[in-house]
């Protein structure tokens, strides 16, 4: 008997959560004394249990689109949205909890802090929060258009006054971007060569003092943002944009490849948990004897190698 995987179980009661409403479910009939037809899920499936929250949007005639990119366990949320205005990227953080919506170029005591600590920088994306609720993300130089990599702990506070800022080192000569971070602070990224191949690297910022950090090593290719790191400190990225999805162990140093997936052509966003797990996009797929084409969601076992079509 197949057992379904912790993602695939996830995913399945959020999918028919989505398609069928939350209240009465009924059945058109099919001549047979109104039984659902065969391909009509069950009728015993488990309570769909969820809640639709609408994000307050300031001044929404000149903003769009909008891009969610995280949220952790507490429902805060980070992401970033474009100024029609001018075409800036402005970062936002959502605390569901206390209702608040932080426009991060409109907190002047934070851009004021920042200036002084990367003078001429502004905040320009966010990527990443954990269950602490450290952010990773970038910051921008629009004279220099020079990207550096930044932390930001809000120690699970609404007033900005207490958030710290925390710069990423400088690992690429002119783009270092924080991608992703797990429980314990560890940052994980890419920065760019001088000859445009990316790498990736891990460094914790919160550690006294501040630790150097090191990078992965990527011998051909080019990496293809994002890069992903759990809390057992393992890292998942992939090449473009055929290249291999790849899961590392970061805990040791150099790092060690844990697995290597030639897959084919996969979609730049992948999902990666604390299990080892990696779920891609795998794009313009043929299936069937017609040739149909189309995008599977794949699932990919670190240790064992092992995939699954979601």
């Amino acid at each position: 008997m197949k057992t379904s995987s912790p993602l695939a179980q996830l995913i399945l009661p959020l999918t028919l959560g989505l398609l069928l409403s939350s209240g009465n479910l009924a059945f058109a009939g099919n001549g047979k004394g109104g039984k659902p037809p065969k391909d009509d899920p069950p009728s015993n499936l488990p309570a769909i249990r969820y809640s639709i929250e609408l994000v307050p949007i300031p001044d929404s005639a000149r903003i769009a689109p909008w891009e969610p990119r995280d949220i952790n366990n507490l429902g805060m949320v980070v992401g970033n949205f474009t100024d029609n205005l001018d075409g800036s990227a402005r970062p936002f953080l959502y605390y569901s909890e206390q209702g608040a919506l932080h426009d991060l170029r409109l907190e002047t005591d934070l851009s004021a802090r920042l200036d002084v600590l990367k003078p001429g920088f502004r905040f320009s994306r966010l990527n990443a929060i954990n269950d602490a609720g450290v952010i990773v993300g970038l910051i921008y130089n629009p004279t220099t258009e020079i990207v550096r990599g930044i932390a930001i702990d809000t120690a699970l506070n609404s007033d900005v006054a207490n958030w710290q800022l925390h710069l990423l080192p400088d690992f690429g000569p002119s783009w270092t971007e924080g991608g992703d971070v797990n429980i314990w602070g560890d940052v994980a990224g890419y920065y760019e060569r001088a000859d445009g191949t990316r790498d990736r690297f891990v460094v914790n910022p919160f550690t006294e003092p501040p630790e150097a950090g090191f990078v992965l090593g990527l011998a051909e290719g080019s990496l293809a943002p994002p890069v992903n790191i759990n809390d057992a400190k393992q890292i998942a990225s992939h090449v473009y944009t055929t290249g291999p999805v790849e899961v590392y162990d970061a805990a040791t140093q150099p790092a060690l490849l844990i697995n290597r997936s030639e897959l084919g052509r996969i979609h730049d966003n992948i999902a990666f948990n604390n299990a080892g797990q990696v779920v891609v996009v795998l794009v313009n797929q043929t299936e069937g004897r017609k040739g149909k084409r189309k995008d599977l969601l794949v699932q990919i076992d670190s240790y064992s190698g092992a995939t699954e079509t979601l």
